[in-house]
């Protein structure tokens, strides 16, 4: 296992600035995505690492070993692309023996072990078979190794494609969009066994992805990237409980963000629409603000904020409650069997252990109890 650190990359484009100095480690054996929307430079940072791309600036380092300057496939970096990259003429046995057949057999060989000729080839390749054999097993697809690419659904072709990258037993595995091409229910089960797979190795892994319960579910941590930046890098409660901005706390999320504009008491003390919060933030004293809450941080009370139904989603087990609040959207996660239905007015209580704390240049602020609250 080994420790990946990347530092002060840049990268240009003619004009426009894809990456701008990032940096980011990733521990040996951890599984470290890279989650931002299309165009936020995370693509161009996993080619960089695989030497696809050369950085304008900065550095790559692998277990200590400067990766500047050394080309594809001399940097011990298996890859898995979105497009899988089988080649459709080969067996799925044939595609994943590929990477050792390169590495142990030179061409000659090669070629004279196709023909028969060479004892050295033979045996060779009849270790290769065994290792191909026993990675299908733990990977469940030895009954498919005698099958081409092209007669695979696409969840057999991913395992092939992963297969193929891990039998090369390499220091650093990356994955770009590898679940894409997949269906919804296809995308959960492999995303899961992506997962278990990568734990049972213990490879360190760069996973790319626009999908953010992808990144939540398969990730020790997970980097934000925004226009070519890391917004954050933290483990996936840090990201989704304590957004570093409120840009990434907006992008983070399956449902929209609860966003209220108030202004901070002179004694820093919070509060909105008139509802006292208990809590106070002395450094935004008398500033504009914005308080944010995701839906689960909403619930129905007695008193609160006043809304109206606009539209209720009803989930099984729970619901989400479409409603306005002074002409903006308000959205909160509820039990099954609230009783509402669509134009009631109904009284939502902010969580006050759930708040997210925005200055206005949406950088996130702590907050802390109030001893005491009295409203002047």
């Amino acid at each position: 296992m080994t420790q990946l650190e990347i530092e002060g990359v840049t990268k240009r484009f003619g004009e426009m600035e894809v990456l701008r100095s990032v940096s980011l480690r990733a521990r040996s054996g951890e599984f470290v995505s890279l989650l931002g929307p299309s165009g936020c430079g995370k693509s161009t940072l996993l080619r960089i690492v695989a030497g696809l791309e050369q950085p304008d600036a900065g550095s790559i380092r692998l277990g200590g070993r400067e990766l500047r300057g050394v080309a594809a496939s001399e940097r011990d970096v298996a890859m898995v692309f979105q497009s899988f990259a089988l080649y459709p003429q080969m067996t799925a046995r044939e595609n994943i023996a590929l990477p050792l057949r390169v590495r142990r057999l030179t061409r000659l060989q090669r070629f004279a072990g196709r023909l028969g000729l060479s004892p050295a080839a033979r045996r060779i390749g009849a270790e290769i078979d065994r290792q191909v054999e026993a990675l299908a097993r733990t990977l469940e697809i030895g009954p498919l190794l005698g099958r081409r690419p092209g007669s695979l659904s696409g969840g057999q072709r991913q395992r092939v494609a992963l297969g193929r990258a891990l039998i090369r037993q390499s220091s650093l595995l990356l994955m770009d969009e590898p679940l894409s091409n997949l269906d919804a229910r296809l995308r959960l089960q492999t995303r899961d066994e992506i997962a278990q797979i990568q734990r049972q190795f213990g490879v360190t892994t760069l996973f790319v992805t626009h999908d953010q319960a992808e990144a939540m579910a398969v990730s020790d941590r997970i980097a934000v990237m925004l226009k070519g930046e890391i917004a954050q890098f933290g483990t996936p409660q840090e990201i989704y409980r304590t957004p570093s901005s409120l840009a990434v706390a907006e992008f983070v999320g399956a449902t929209r963000l609860n966003r209220f504009e108030a202004v901070a008491w002179p004694d820093g003390a919070l509060a909105l629409g008139g509802l006292p919060l208990g809590l106070a933030a002395p450094a935004l004293a008398g500033q504009r603000v914005t308080l944010a809450w995701r839906p689960e941080g909403l619930s129905l009370a007695a008193s609160g904020l006043p809304v109206t139904v606009r539209r209720l989603e009803d989930h099984g087990a729970d619901a989400f409650l479409h409603a306005e609040y002074e002409g903006r959207p308000v959205a909160a996660r509820l039990r099954s069997g609230h009783g509402l239905a669509v134009g009631d007015t109904a009284w939502l209580r902010p969580a006050p252990e759930a708040l997210m704390l925005f200055d206005a240049a949406g950088m996130s602020h702590p907050c802390r109890p109030l001893a005491a609250y009295v409203h002047a």
